[in-house]
């Protein structure tokens, strides 16, 4: 067969003022949407018929009307109005929305949640619903860029209807691209709300499915391949029903919106008011999850009892510090120099008062609920997987499916892991002998961990190293890339209060209103157990040439569809990254032999990730079983693979995708290479790979196997190259 993960972009801040004019996102400036991820689909041509023009079940007006969590206005917003009538269809998500703009302050916390969220599966609704009379210029924007490149009329319709719906249904996102329609609102992530997502995916996939695509163009064919794949691996992968159980330190109420600080720009009062109902809308949802993890207990289904006592102990601390301390108070601090005086003093005194009198409450209840209710029945560490789970079978080849893109079992990949992990281990054996003398995996791995030579020493010193590595991977990237980069990219610090939980490094995308270029975040908490001979590989897989460049590129390809340009797809991108850490070799980057152990520790760790991922999900593993694999076969730390496990516990499948990928990628490079012989070019395969924004690992090889075509036909001897 042809295997950190990055956040969506940051906000910057500025003054409080009138409301300017957002900027629209140029070619340069695009981000991922949260629909366009993942996915996964066969590549046989669907069935043939043929439906109304909107057909698939959205119906011509659907009206969706929902009750404010906020005991205040109604949620739903409605499109419409349309010039090009695409908005003539009501998008089924614009109910699913929190807005607590205005909102009554509270007083002292109650000790309980709210009656109206009580259950999650309530689906009681409104009389009244209210709508979007008219879509902003900026809402139009996206839609006309929504079906860019599609020459066929009902396949535009589609993809503007379901981009439309995409923007609606993530707020915060829209507010990245520019469209202000809904900067006051969080997406609901109650029960129903959950379901209705589910259900909006299936009908649009059902419209694809039954749609006669006889007379679409070779392009159109891979938009609506691409399209369907998105669709059809997230209600694939729809049975987890992972909000309903699913705890950890980065899925809890504070962490799923401290982003907010950094991603919600506040340049005038209409932003500051925008924060504010965000906020108070991010402590409803901390009730609805609180309830959503009810409704989970009532099904049988709980969280990991290490991966709980972990976040547990991480929100403790966070409720212990000083507000001021917390990333959410970050926008009360920032120094606005251009505001009037008491206009400033009233924002920061806001801010805080929403965080003490509504937020941390809020908080405190769900730690509460969890250490008194969840904890006591959570999965001990020998039943750590999905498998002990009510339909955690299917959960878990759904999520196969979804994050790989391609048919692959459980045991298909452990055998794969075992496999890989072999070929690694003998590599290290042999460069170890160079390095340190011996071919003793073991004593080789024990160098690695406890030389404190091998070690960094200062924050400082690891910052330094990261913007080097950067720059010297820019210098060279034009050698080895036709299509470079626009957008800029930069190295920070991760966040202090995120650090000691955090990955090694990641990365953040490109704004795409451009108000922020790519970042790398380097972690530098406790540098005396952070390896200088990792930090090489780390910088090229999270910045130049892996996810800045492959990230960039497909956000500035503006003739190809919104949802490719701001799609991810998790075996492409996390397989481009791998597989450039290989490219890091072609170009010279690795300085020495301890920066190619320090790739080959890398190489073992994600080999090691298709070992220990489906053996704690497929194999029933525990997690202790799972960490000593780690520990005897990579260089990683104890702590590093503590984490590491937690990670493959609460994201089954996805780290599948790493190694899955890489391989992919250089199945297809070697099939260029044997095809083209002296006419192969390094360049042109890479554009050839990137060009087209994240796609499917069988797209993927037909398109390179396109690429290899045109190259042969520029050649009379058919190898390819200048003649």
């Amino acid at each position: 067969m042809g295997l950190a993960y990055r956040e969506r972009p940051a906000r910057a801040g500025a003054g409080w003022r009138a409301a300017p004019q957002r900027a629209q996102p140029n070619a340069a400036q695009r981000e991922r949407t949260p629909d366009g991820s993942h996915g996964a689909r066969a590549t046989t041509p669907r069935a043939r018929g043929s439906v109304p023009r909107r057909g698939g079940g959205l119906g011509p007006v659907l009206h969706t009307r929902l009750r404010s969590p906020c005991g205040g206005r109604v949620l739903g917003k409605t499109a419409a109005e349309d010039p090009m009538r695409l908005l003539s269809v009501v998008i089924p998500l614009s109910a699913l929305l929190v807005t607590c703009r205005g909102a009554t302050p509270v007083g002292p916390a109650s000790t309980s949640p709210p009656a109206a969220v009580a259950s999650p599966a309530d689906g009681s609704e409104s009389d009244a619903a209210a709508s979007l009379p008219s879509p902003s210029p900026a809402f139009k924007d996206q839609l006309a860029v929504a079906a860019t490149g599609v020459s066929d009329p009902w396949l535009r319709d589609f993809l503007q209807r379901h981009w439309a719906w995409t923007l609606v249904g993530d707020p915060v996102f829209s507010s990245e691209l520019g469209v202000g329609d809904f900067d006051d609102q969080l997406a609901r992530i109650d029960a129903d709300a959950q379901r209705r997502r589910v259900a909006v995916r299936r009908s649009f996939s059902q419209e694809l499915n039954s749609r006669d695509l006889t007379g679409l163009s070779p392009d159109d064919l891979r938009t609506v391949e691409l399209i369907a794949d998105q669709l059809d691996g997230r209600v694939a992968a729809a049975p987890c029903e992972m909000w309903s159980w699913n705890i950890s330190t980065w899925a809890n109420p504070v962490d799923r919106v401290s982003g907010l600080a950094h991603r919600h720009r506040v340049e005038s009062r209409e932003d500051a008011e925008n924060l504010l109902s965000r906020y108070r809308a991010a402590a409803k949802n901390a009730d609805v999850s609180l309830a959503n993890l009810r409704y989970g207990a009532s099904q049988g289904r709980y969280g990991q009892v290490t991966s709980i006592q972990r976040t547990l102990q991480k929100l403790r601390t966070q409720l212990q510090a000083p507000l001021t301390s917390w990333q959410m108070a970050r926008p009360a601090q920032d120094p606005h120099p251009d505001w009037d005086p008491a206009a400033l003093s009233q924002f920061r005194a806001a801010v805080m008062q929403v965080l003490a009198q509504e937020f941390k409450p809020a908080v405190e209840r769900w730690v509460t609920f969890v250490e008194t209710e969840i904890l006591p029945h959570a999965r001990s560490d020998d039943q750590a997987g999905l498998r002990y789970l009510p339909d955690g079978e299917a959960c878990y080849a759904g999520r196969i499916r979804y994050y790989t893109t391609l048919p692959l079992t459980a045991q298909e990949l452990h055998e794969l892991g075992h496999r890989q992990i072999d070929t690694v281990n003998g590599q290290m054996r042999e460069l170890g002998h160079k390095l340190f003398g011996t071919r003793d995996l073991a004593a080789i791995i024990h160098r690695l961990r406890t030389d404190k030579d091998l070690y960094f020493k200062t924050e400082e010193e690891i910052e330094t190293f990261a913007r080097e590595a950067l720059a010297a991977a820019e210098a060279k990237a034009p050698q080895f890339f036709g299509i470079l980069p626009q957008a800029p990219c930069e190295v920070l610090r991760t966040p202090a209060h995120d650090a000691p939980y955090s990955v090694l490094g990641y990365y953040r995308d490109p704004a795409p209103d451009g108000s922020r270029p790519g970042q790398y975040f380097i972690n530098t908490y406790q540098p005396q157990t952070r390896p200088r001979f990792e930090a090489m590989v780390l910088a090229i897989h999270e910045s130049v040439p892996g996810h800045h460049t492959q990230v960039t590129i497909a956000q500035e390809r503006n003739q190809i569809p919104a949802f490719r340009r701001h799609g991810s797809r998790d075996v492409y991108g996390e397989g481009w990254a791998l597989y450039s850490e290989r490219v890091g070799e072609d170009m010279g980057l690795y300085r020495d032999d301890l920066d190619r152990m320090g790739a080959l520790s890398f190489e073992a760790w994600r080999s090691a990730r298709l070992v220990v991922d489906t053996g704690i999900h497929h194999l029933g593993w525990s997690r202790q079983q799972a960490e000593a694999y780690m520990l005897e076969h990579t260089a990683l730390t104890p702590a590093n693979i503590s984490s590491e496990v937690d990670r493959y516990i609460n994201t089954p499948a996805q780290a599948l995708a790493y190694k899955v990928g890489q391989l992919e990628i250089l199945d297809l490079r070697a099939q260029a290479e044997r095809e083209l012989g002296e006419g192969f070019d390094l360049r042109t395969f890479h554009d050839a790979i990137l060009e087209h924004g994240a796609v499917t690992a069988p797209v993927l090889r037909r398109q390179v196997e396109a690429y290899i075509a045109r190259e042969k036909a520029q050649r009379p001897d058919g190898r390819g190259g200048p003649g």
